[in-house]
């Protein structure tokens, strides 16, 4: 109403001079005069109260600096390999894509969004461009929650498209924190899975995958803790020739599990390969200082007895110490009588709490650490028995020290509280895992550890629901052949479809299995054959599995020619502990041994998925083993 009347109003006669001196319309100067003379207009924000008030159906980014961080720090690992077309599923508001469009330029950037009526306003402005389509359609199976068809909309969008000129590279985009996808980590398998499975064109095209998932989902994907090295971790490790964090969400109590020692170990490490290739890190993104906590009041720690190590300030351990921190401040302010007698209590209390957890952390971390000491023992011992100069009384006295910390470490776990006895195993395998016997994290099993840089920081306000932690990760697949020769395909079946469902069985027994012992595992895997006729077919296994010098055995042994018998007697000199190592502490080139000795023997007539997953206990589904049964008798 204001700019109506100033227009209307007093102003006419001037606005008419101005379009005679000016040869202006008057229509032009009167748009120009009133939003002068009116209230300035404030930038409409991306998403309005009324669309943040819905329901969300994913987690989107909203902010532009993130996307142009993540294709700044993508370009390192794209390298000068460019695709020459994108398929987007689910890419929501599009800020990522528009980002990536205009830095990839492709020659194709199909967008498939199923929920048009909710993100289509965003993605008008980018389906606009050159070489870019929209359409609306689902992604997921009929058949299945954790299926994709994205090979039938690659083949129906993308290969079958003349706007695609240059090489056959394409980059799947997908956003997978759609409520749609139950499991986001069991769909990012599946499309692992599907490159094997792919008709002979989509062979011919070079796979690379970028994915929005949370954090959790993430986490099972590239696990920071041998606890969360399953299934679908496995299967990544096997089909990968690169698998990372582009930029996650801040993630320090996710590493809290592993105690502080590893955890910086493995950041040390993440910041020299990030030095080395010169990779910037933009304002903002840096990951959060973790400080450890390294001295403790003499209430709490004795100074006959300090910590060993220093402590992951997880939340639990800041939870005890604040308790202890506020109730000492309070006891120095003035209080009530009724206050008076509660407080000491309250005080002493915390102070308990406190000891007991630092005491028992303190008490894991010397026995983990002990754990690592007798296995570096162990290759001492494997080394010695190899070497004809040995002295046999040097030898003996080596075996007898390791069977001795064996026996002390085993009688020091009996006889520590309920609190380390839960958590004694995990953190074995942990310190295993991550540097095992040489100590080195340069030796680690987990795919983390071997980051070229450590992720991006996405700070709450770039996503939107703010509270919905996430995580961007790329994958880049071996070639089909590469990933047929690890699988062992040719051994499993003849079809190849077959082949891949008995692989699979395996490797995700060997994920839902972790945690029992080898002896078991081996037991499943091969029944009736001892320990030792299992090393002798996979000799990767020999420098994992614990063990002493056999009864009687001192001598060293004549390895100097390398025939068969030399090996076989160096193996039976020992003897073997199975059931001191888990079976998750071993590396994925050791369990693809297994696998692949595992398809030699298997009979003909039980080279089935469903005979191998009845056998060792897979993870399949009733809905799931009851569709094959039909398909078998189709």
């Amino acid at each position: 109403m204001r700019t109506r009347l100033l227009v209307t109003g007093l102003q006419r006669p001037l606005l008419e001079a101005l379009r005679q001196d000016y040869a202006v319309p008057s229509r032009c100067l009167v748009k120009c005069f009133a939003t002068a003379s009116g209230r300035k207009r404030r930038e409409k924000p991306l998403l309005d109260a009324k669309w943040k008030s819905s329901h969300p159906k994913r987690t989107d980014i909203i902010n532009n600096s993130l996307t142009e961080d993540i294709v700044q720090r993508l370009s390192h690992v794209l390298g000068d390999e460019r695709p020459s077309a994108i398929l987007d599923l689910c890419p929501g508001i599009g800020l990522l894509s528009a980002k990536l469009n205009e830095t990839l330029k492709p020659d194709l950037h199909v967008l498939i969004e199923p929920r048009k009526r909710r993100y289509g306003k965003f993605l008008e402005k980018l389906s606009t461009k050159k070489g870019v389509e929209l359409y609306n359609e689902s992604v997921n199976s009929s058949r299945s929650i954790y299926t994709i068809i994205w090979d039938e909309l690659f083949a129906k969008y993308i290969l079958n498209s003349d706007a695609v000129k240059g090489s056959k590279d394409v980059l799947v985009i997908i956003n997978l924190t759609d409520e749609n996808f139950r499991l986001a980590s069991k769909v990012w398998s599946f499309l692992q899975k599907g490159l094997v499975l792919g008709s002979k064109p989509l062979r011919d095209w070079k796979f690379r995958f970028l994915g929005v998932m949370a954090s959790n989902e993430a986490e099972a994907v590239i696990p920071r803790s041998i606890v969360e090295r399953k299934k679908v971790a496995l299967l990544d490790e096997v089909t990968t020739n690169k698998s990372m964090y582009i930029a996650e969400t801040d993630n320090q109590e996710n590493l809290s599990i592993r105690g502080y020692e590893i955890f910086a170990k493995s950041a040390a490490g993440a910041a020299q390969r990030t030095a080395e290739n010169n990779i910037p890190i933009p304002k903002g993104r840096e990951r959060p200082q973790v400080e450890p906590i390294t001295e403790l009041p003499a209430e709490i720690v004795s100074p006959g007895s300090p910590l060993s190590d220093p402590l992951y300030p997880s939340a639990s351990l800041r939870k005890h110490i604040n308790d202890v921190m506020e109730a000492e401040e309070a006891r120095s302010e003035p209080l009530e009588y009724k206050d008076t007698k509660k407080l000491p209590k309250t005080l002493g209390r915390s102070r308990i709490d406190l000891r007991f957890v630092v005491r028992n952390l303190n008490e894991l971390q010397e026995i983990a650490k002990g754990t690592i000491n007798m296995d570096q023992l162990q290759s001492e011992l494997e080394k010695a028995r190899t070497d004809s100069n040995s002295d046999p009384e040097a030898l003996s006295a080596l075996d007898s020290r390791i069977r001795n910390m064996r026996t002390e470490l085993a009688e020091r776990i009996e006889g520590s509280t309920h609190f380390v006895t839960k958590r004694a195993i995990s953190h074995i395998d942990q310190y295993r895992a991550s540097t095992g016997s040489t100590n080195d994290i340069k030796n680690s099993m987990l795919a983390w550890d071997h980051r070229p840089f450590e992720p991006l920081l996405i700070q709450p306000d770039d996503i939107w629901p703010h509270e919905k932690p996430c995580a961007v990760l790329y994958m880049e697949p071996k070639t089909n052949d590469q990933i047929a020769e690890s699988l062992s395909l040719d051994i499993a079946h003849q079809r190849l479809d077959e082949a891949v469902e008995i692989s699979n069985s395996v490797l995700n027994s060997f994920g839902v299995r972790g945690r029992e012992p080898v002896q078991d595992m081996l037991t499943k895997l091969y029944p009736g054959k001892s320990i030792v006729e299992v090393i002798k077919a996979v000799p990767s296994l020999f420098p994992y599995i614990p063990k002493q010098l056999a009864s009687n055995t001192t001598d060293p042994a004549n390895t100097t020619t390398e025939t068969s018998s030399s090996k076989s007697s160096y193996y039976d000199s020992f003897e073997y502990l199975p059931q001191k190592l888990n079976f998750r502490c071993l590396p994925n080139h050791v369990m693809l041994d297994l696998l692949k000795y595992y398809l030699r023997t298997l009979p003909t007539a039980s080279k089935s998925f469903l005979q191998v997953n009845r056998s060792l206990g897979g993870s399949a589904t009733k809905y799931s083993l009851r569709t094959w049964i039909l398909e078998d008798k189709r």
